[in-house]
């Protein structure tokens, strides 16, 4: 079996492909990413192609906005659709016939890859890390129509080249039963939607104390709650604030890390100045923010996975997150953390609430949750689950 895989961008790939690499498996990786491969020692340089004119195409048309106007598509921020539009045409010029070949595209960038791929008798996959695109839009529509914030940022053209993916390829790979079941509700099979969650590295923590921040006053007698994750109204923070602001923790604090969204500004815009709040922006070292925090909550109205769950469970946190969540899955209830409806402020509250007042079970949910992570979904748990489901489809 050979591996071929094209991403614009990064996404799990280096975890993805460390792995496969690690079976013998891997041919080549194709990105868009300047520094693909820099983060891991698991890939040979050999086995990297980074294609950098749509990277800088995209450049040039961020910094020229008027550029944007010329190009011939009503796609969703068209400079980064032209970027994935010539990635993919790139790799499709690339691409050979291979013996026990598969070629593995990233949703929303592959179809002229596709359309290659098949041409040469490779098997075909789509790497779709969020639910169908359709049912993406509509959730989103709800969200963005009822906080006024006008129409979602996913364009019919976008729909209809994502759709036309998911049709010609062989099979498309889901990381969850959240996302598998929304193409199983439009028709699909499951013969061809297969569902293969994620895994993650196991951090080392320090022992003892720990660390401090500047950007925020640790005060060991208080409860840290934590959010990783954009910003945005997709990924729920519309509730979350809310329901952080319906409860009376007087000694808890809410740390919130990633860059706001513009649709989500004007809901955060009166919380920014509070004591309890910390908007951190973007964190390099998410690790040891999980470290000094208590528990991890992500109430996302839309997420096919959402790795961050596991990596704040291997950390040791319990956690909380909506029921539109893939990484649910990973989570056994009341023994991991807790599962609240997507889009419920009162629901979200009463569990926050629950894990404030309760500080021995909120302890051994942590622990709990780390070893359910040690002992199923490490990067090596997926490197062994992906690669049997590569095997079977050749």
């Amino acid at each position: 079996m050979q591996v071929i895989i094209s991403v614009p961008g990064s996404f799990h790939v280096p975890m993805l492909g460390g792995e496969l690499e690690e079976r013998n498996y891997l041919k080549m990786i194709y990105s868009t990413q300047p520094n693909f491969g820099s983060d891991t020692s698991l890939i040979s340089n050999r086995k990297i192609s980074h294609i950098h004119h749509p990277h800088i195409v995209e450049y040039i048309t961020h910094r020229f906005p008027l550029l944007t106007s010329l190009i011939p598509v009503n796609w969703n921020d068209p400079s980064r659709r032209l970027k994935t539009m010539l990635f993919d045409r790139s790799v499709s010029r690339r691409l050979e016939a291979t013996e026990d070949g598969i070629f593995i595209g990233f949703a929303g960038g592959c179809l002229k890859s596709l359309e290659r791929a098949n041409e040469l008798g490779l098997t075909t996959v789509v790497e779709r890390s969020s639910v169908h695109i359709k049912t993406q839009k509509d959730i989103l529509d709800e969200e963005f129509g009822k906080y006024n914030q006008g129409e979602c940022p996913i364009s019919e053209q976008h729909i209809c080249r994502e759709v036309r993916e998911y049709e010609i390829a062989d099979y498309i790979v889901t990381p969850s039963k959240f996302a598998q079941d929304s193409f199983l509700n439009r028709g699909f099979s499951r013969y061809k939607v297969k569902k293969v969650p994620l895994g993650t590295q196991i951090p080392k923590f320090s022992d003892g104390k720990k660390a401090q921040s500047k950007r925020v006053n640790f005060d060991e007698d208080k409860i840290y709650f934590i959010y990783s994750g954009q910003v945005s109204l997709r990924k729920g923070i519309q509730y979350l604030l809310p329901a952080w602001d319906s409860l009376d923790l007087t000694e808890a604090e809410l740390i919130i890390t990633s860059a706001i969204q513009d649709s989500a500004r004007p809901l955060v815009q009166e919380y920014q100045n509070r004591k309890d709040i910390h908007f951190l922006g973007w964190v390099d070292d998410l690790y040891q923010w999980f470290e000094r925090a208590d528990v991890f909550v992500f109430p996302s109205m839309e997420d096919g996975f959402a790795l961050v769950v596991i990596e704040a469970m291997a950390s040791g946190l319990p956690v909380i997150v909506s029921e539109n969540t893939g990484a649910k899955d990973c989570i056994r209830e009341s023994v991991d953390g807790i599962t609240v409806p997507a889009g419920k402020i009162e629901s979200l509250a009463v569990a926050i609430q629950y894990m404030y007042d309760n500080p021995d079970e909120r302890c051994q949910m942590g622990r709990n949750a780390r070893k359910q992570i040690q002992s199923k979904y490490t990067a090596e748990d997926y490197g062994s689950r992906i690669s049997s489901v590569y095997r079977n489809m050749i």
